[in-house]
């Protein structure tokens, strides 16, 4: 998938994840797969974002919630540009993106 899509994907939802919040489940952001939609979820118990986007291939049902701090590190990763390619893998507790010459695994 286009790097483009996965870094609107996160900037469209990144603003409503807790900063330190004693329920840990809402300090990250929930990525989820379904038919051919690859949708995130953020929230802070007062503010809700979701955002999904479809990539144009079926995909297995998944969902895995990815810390904070992971997800500021895979859109540092991320240079946006719409010719940029990447591999997402997610399984049932973790995400792996293949970005460039760069494996990084939540």
């Amino acid at each position: 998938m286009p790097q483009a899509t996965l870094k609107r994907l996160i900037e469209s939802t990144q603003f409503s994840m807790a900063h330190q919040d004693v329920r840990y489940y809402l300090n990250g952001m929930l990525f989820e797969t379904e038919n051919t939609e690859l949708r995130t979820v953020a929230t802070d118990g007062h503010r809700l974002a979701v955002c999904a986007m479809d990539i144009g291939q079926s995909l297995p049902g998944h969902s895995v919630i990815v810390p904070r701090k992971g997800v500021i590190e895979l859109m540092r990763l991320l240079d946006g540009s719409g010719e940029s390619l990447l591999q997402l893998q997610i399984g049932s507790n973790n995400l792996r993106a293949h970005v460039g010459d760069f494996i990084f695994t939540l």
